[in-house]
């Protein structure tokens, strides 16, 4: 008989971030102002003349898996006598 137990844990880890106001001058990026553009925008160039700005991105993220697993291994010999 051969009995045991196995534990495993996964770790991914991942980064979505978008770049804005890139400045051609500097040759850095700006910070923008995610507050206030998440405001609904009146008067601008949209298409029904107004503008809101949705964050994509989804930041940093984490996530982990663990598995635990037990096995029992029996092993049955039959012998013939004659």
């Amino acid at each position: 008989m051969l009995a045991g137990a196995e534990r495993r844990r996964t770790l991914v880890t991942s980064t979505d971030v978008y770049k804005y106001g890139y400045d051609e001058f500097s040759l850095n990026y700006k910070p923008i102002d995610e507050f206030k553009l998440g405001r609904m925008l009146d008067s601008t160039q949209g298409v029904f003349g107004t503008y809101s700005y949705s964050r994509k991105e989804a930041g940093f993220r984490e996530r982990e898996d663990r598995f635990v697993s037990f096995f029992l291994v029996m092993v049955l010999i039959l012998t013939r006598e004659g």
